[in-house]
């Protein structure tokens, strides 16, 4: 049947505006749904970017030897029949064994068996990335207070100067500044659970 004129136009406008708030209401759904899906998926993706960077960091094993081996991770151990937070990661390997720094970083602190801590001699290093590692139970210190330092640099040698040691070895601590009063609070971290490439065989 012929259309009068400007009958189409008409027509046209009406399914339009008669479908528009059905396809705002889809599209609205799909997009809520979309990012439903997404929110996650990004969440992930950001915690193994973070992960995967702060792995990167680190450009050299703390230790370089084919015996080397862990013999004491993080976390609460027994000593003395008394749950004790073990602060680090041990690392034995035979005496004489070089300890490297695995990222860059400046000496800030080089000690000698000092009785008060039990860590035998150790040397501190704080990294370019605004956290702190400590390497004790040396048996030598090879770094002085002040020196620069950059991942594969040799700062001392297993040992089996700290209080407590039943081998050569060399524990290692990292540490992360937190907020606080006066800015100077740190936190001790899983060496192995932040990427530290604590050995290599």
């Amino acid at each position: 049947i012929p259309l009068r004129k400007g009958a189409l136009p008409k027509r046209v406008r009406g399914i339009v505006e008669a479908e528009s708030p059905r396809a705002n209401r889809a599209a609205a759904i799909v997009a809520g749904l979309v990012g439903l899906v997404a929110a996650p998926l990004a969440i992930a993706q950001g915690i193994a970017l973070e992960a995967e960077a702060s792995k990167t960091w680190f450009t050299h094993a703390v230790v370089v030897h084919p015996d080397a081996t862990i013999s004491s991770k993080f976390g609460y151990r027994q000593f003395n029949d008394e749950p004790k937070m073990h602060k680090g990661v041990d690392v034995a390997a035979p005496k004489g064994t070089k300890v490297c720094a695995p990222a860059a970083g400046e000496v800030v602190g080089v000690s000698h068996k000092s009785e008060d801590t039990g860590y035998g001699n150790y040397v501190t290093v704080y990294l370019d990335d605004g956290r702190k590692m400590r390497f004790a139970s040396l048996d030598e210190t090879l770094v002085e207070e002040g020196q620069r330092v950059s991942g594969g640099d040799v700062v001392g040698t297993v040992g089996k100067s700290a209080k407590d040691a039943t081998g050569p070895h060399v524990h290692v601590e990292v540490w992360k500044k937190v907020a606080s009063d006066d800015g100077h609070n740190y936190v001790a971290l899983d060496a192995m659970e932040i990427g530290v490439p604590l050995y290599e065989n």
